[in-house]
């Protein structure tokens, strides 16, 4: 399988998933982030493994053309800077999550980006 077919796959489920879970469960998936947000040494581990898993997508995938594919990569080039980001600008992070948990306006714009992702990802990568 091709690798931006796999990897349009893999993202596409992930948010989609991910997507469906916030808007079915949106008090407790901001429970949960407040949580972990509270916690630096959960964000420290968690900005490790992002900046890992954002440095293997890159590796893997780093494919500038432009068609669907460019997206992708820039996909994964933000895994890689979020993870710097929260490594390097906790704070910044914190400051940018509680905005979004405290309105409700902009927790819904971001599980409407995540669906749109989704559902782009899926469509490219099933090849419909």
């Amino acid at each position: 399988m091709d690798a931006s077919l796999f990897l349009a796959k893999l993202f596409g489920f992930y948010m989609l998933i991910l997507a469906i879970a916030m808007a079915a469960r949106q008090a407790h998936m901001k429970t949960v982030i407040s949580t972990i947000m509270q916690s630096e040494g959960v964000m420290n581990f968690g900005s490790i493994v992002t900046i890992i898993f954002g440095l293997l997508l890159v590796l893997f995938h780093n494919m500038w053309v432009m068609d669907w594919r460019l997206i992708l990569t820039l996909f994964c080039w933000w895994v890689l800077i979020k993870g710097c980001l929260h490594l390097f600008h906790p704070e910044t992070l914190t400051r940018v999550s509680n905005c979004v948990l405290s309105h409700n306006n902009c927790f819904y714009c971001l599980i409407a980006f995540q669906a749109i992702f989704a559902l782009f990802f899926l469509y490219h990568g099933f090849g419909v």
